[in-house]
């Protein structure tokens, strides 16, 4: 499945909302290639609504750069999102951190 085909499946209310930032996969630190980028592939502030973007542009960043979508959840929003990454051996050291808690307080979602 293509990124178009699976950003297709991303509900038209959160689409209508300015708050999306891409993924820069090329960035030379591994830690920061799943952070909130701004126009020019500049780190994004997941708290500041001046870096974030429609969902159109963010579309196009992304696949410009191969790339993913973010939408950027806020305190006023009426979502939640959990990520259920299995998270294992293969897929991400351990940081010596509690792997249940880990992801629940994250301010951004990607598609």
């Amino acid at each position: 499945m293509t990124n178009g085909q699976r950003w297709a499946h991303i509900p038209q209310e959160l689409k209508q909302r300015p708050q999306w930032c891409y993924t820069y996969p090329q960035d030379v630190d591994p830690l920061r290639r799943k952070a909130p980028r701004k126009a020019g592939n500049y780190l994004a502030s997941d708290t500041n609504p001046a870096d974030w973007m429609t969902f159109e542009l963010a579309c196009k960043m992304a696949l410009q750069v191969n790339g993913e979508v973010g939408f950027i959840l806020t305190e006023y929003d009426e979502y939640t999102c959990i990520d259920l990454d299995v998270v294992d051996a293969e897929t991400q050291r351990d940081k010596g951190q509690d792997r249940k808690s880990t992801r629940l307080n994250s301010s951004h979602q990607y598609y």
